[in-house]
């Protein structure tokens, strides 16, 4: 099957062709394309080259000029066709090319999105180092914290210790001294 620009293409090599004459004189049925004739043509009654009657060329100059108005209508309307044709396709690569032009604006928007989704992610992750690396400090911190606070502890109970000792050598001291003077 031809593509439909083949057939436009054939149809620039029609031109309309103008009546030379004003109005014709018509005949009933000259070009209604009946059954007995369905083309319209007028056949000679004679093959010989003879005369033709007047009849005749008034009905072949009606049916002449009635082929040249529907020639002309019909490259009019091919013409308005044609012109619809063209301006449909036109619009149809217009909207193609906005169509390809809003997918690569998609597309990179895209691309946008995944380079932010991904520096996003990085920045999460380095936030989540940062917080677990807080956190084992924090937890070694609390270590040292009790165990700064049990030696405390020691310390304290040890220092009171130390105080009962001193204090009972203190009273040994002055139980000796009492005793001597």
């Amino acid at each position: 099957m031809p593509c439909f620009c083949q057939i436009f293409n054939k149809s620039k090599q029609y031109r309309p062709v103008k009546s030379k004459t004003g109005s014709p004189q018509t005949n009933a049925n000259v070009g209604d394309g009946t059954a007995d004739n369905p083309t319209g043509h007028v056949p000679q009654e004679n093959n010989s080259s003879g005369p033709v009657s007047a009849s005749a060329v008034v009905q072949l100059k009606a049916k002449v000029w009635s082929l040249q108005n529907s020639l002309s209508d019909s490259t009019v309307i091919n013409n308005n066709m044609q012109e619809a044709i063209t301006e449909t396709v036109a619009e149809k690569y217009r909207l193609l090319d906005e169509l390809n032009q809003a997918k690569t604006e998609a597309a990179l928007a895209e691309a946008q999105q995944d380079e932010e989704r991904n520096r996003h992610a990085r920045e999460r992750d380095k936030f989540l180092r940062e917080i677990d690396s807080y956190r084992s400090k924090i937890n070694e911190l609390s270590c040292l914290v009790e165990k700064i606070a049990e030696q405390n502890i020691e310390l304290k109970q040890q220092l009171l210790e130390a105080n009962d000792t001193v204090c009972r050598v203190a009273r040994k001291y002055m139980k000796l001294k009492s005793i001597e003077c």
